[in-house]
């Protein structure tokens, strides 16, 4: 059985990349709301996309094959043809992500606060002295950096 991943992948990216853009515009320029509101939901719901296949969702759902073959990139082009075409976006955005922030709304917003002041205070640091920034944090970051290369 043929993968055809390597046909549908870019075509789906191309899909993403041109066509919502292309609507999102002219949704802002149309009168009403409602079209803004689908393609905002759009958005959000391929930036949590996005979001686990950089911690490596695709993985997961490859090791569930058939035959030997993973049909992650088809079944990504179906997910992006659902949230587009069939108000698949706001049906998920409704059921998951808004409850889910209504819920921990105000955990996330402490932690946007703490870590924008945290990142101030050690931008200011930086700013004021930055050869002190450096050998203070110079060694930490490097250890860091060399750690992630031998994990991969």
């Amino acid at each position: 059985m043929l993968n055809f991943g390597y046909v549908v992948s870019p075509l789906t990216h191309l899909l993403i990349m041109t066509w919502a853009p292309y609507h999102s515009v002219k949704a802002v320029h149309s009168a009403g709301g409602e079209d803004d509101k689908q393609w905002l939901m759009f958005w959000i719901v391929m930036s949590l996309v996005n979001t686990l296949e950089t911690f490596g969702i695709q993985y997961v759902i490859e090791a569930v094959s058939i035959q030997g073959n993973s049909f992650y990139y088809e079944l990504k082009a179906a997910f992006v043809v659902y949230l587009m075409f069939f108000k698949g976006a706001t049906q998920i955005f409704d059921t998951f992500v808004s409850p889910f922030v209504s819920k921990y709304e105000k955990h996330i917003d402490e932690a946007i606060a703490k870590a924008q002041q945290l990142g101030a205070v050690e931008l200011e640091e930086a700013m004021k002295d930055p050869k002190a920034f450096a050998a203070k944090h110079g060694q930490a970051v490097l250890d860091a950096v060399n750690n992630a290369k031998k994990s991969n």
